[in-house]
């Protein structure tokens, strides 16, 4: 995330959250935050680096921080759920998660941190909800998921459709590992 702030006459008026196009480093889903909002969104990235780095409890206190700032922010909710998932604690994982995505449907983050951990727990029957419950959303990224597992299970051409189906112009495409 990017905060940017709007400054008049040397007062800040405004606080924006932004992410960055990873393929054209514009920037996309710009909304206007609170200043406790902003916070609470920093604390979340300082969370999600101690998370990329595996120190939990680092990410925990951050995580924490952030979601008693600003509970009703799904990215903030879609962090939090990975650390549980690190942390193997996978029903309060699934529980966060769904809040998350009944607090934003159109979180990226949390329905790919669902479909995530429906992997990482062998529950099928959920993972196959998820997959019927996405089919209709504009999620590009999505489309590279499910073309990764295509081409796991050796299902190829199937994998080539779903990246047909890709609007390579899509300011929602986030770039991921595809085929390792």
């Amino acid at each position: 995330h990017v905060m940017v702030a709007v400054e008049i006459n040397g007062i800040v008026t405004k606080y924006y959250d932004t992410e960055p196009h990873e393929r054209t480093n514009r920037f996309w889903k710009l909304r206007e935050v609170t200043d406790l909002q902003g916070l609470a969104l920093h604390y979340n990235n300082l969370g999600a680096y101690a998370l990329r780095e595996r120190d939990l409890k680092k990410a925990s206190a951050f995580f924490a921080i952030s979601h008693k700032l600003a509970p009703g922010i799904a990215e903030i909710l879609s962090n939090y759920g990975l650390y549980y998932i690190y942390k193997e604690d996978y029903a309060t994982a699934d529980s966060v998660l769904e809040t998350a995505v009944a607090l934003d449907d159109d979180s990226y983050p949390a329905w790919h941190n669902l479909l995530y951990l429906a992997k990482k727990t062998k529950n099928q029957t959920k993972y196959n909800r998820l997959t019927r419950q996405l089919k209709n959303k504009d999620f590009p990224s999505l489309n590279l998921f499910f073309a990764n597992q295509a081409y796991q299970q050796q299902k190829y051409q199937e994998a080539l459709d779903l990246l047909n189906e890709i609007n390579p112009t899509s300011t929602r495409l986030h770039v991921v590992y595809l085929f390792k």
